[in-house]
């Protein structure tokens, strides 16, 4: 007897998890900015610069998007500027500014 394939899990309509994971983004990015503001930063900016390239590595990791979402080629994402764009999302740029010092 021959055994019918499992259906397929049901997954999460896309809009919605985009949206969702872009709110996520958007907050996470904000908390981070106001870390950076908080008065003991500076004093702690040394014990806090290990995670610099992880950051950085996730910014990478998002330039991707942009050309994704113009419906553009990934590859043509070096003729853009991702991090710019990235980095004129709310919350982002003074991120940026505090990080790159």
């Amino acid at each position: 007897m021959v055994t019918p394939p499992e259906p397929k899990a049901k997954r999460r309509p896309l809009p919605e998890a985009f949206t969702d994971a872009g709110r996520d983004l958007t907050r996470a990015a904000e908390r981070l900015t106001r870390l950076t503001e908080d008065d003991r930063f500076a004093k702690n900016r040394e014990t806090t610069h290990h995670q610099v390239p992880e950051l950085l590595g996730a910014l990478g990791s998002l330039k991707n998007l942009c050309p994704a979402r113009a419906g553009d080629s990934i590859d043509d994402v070096s003729s853009a500027d991702p991090i710019g764009a990235l980095s004129r999302a709310r919350g982002a740029h003074a991120l940026l500014s505090h990080l790159t010092q």
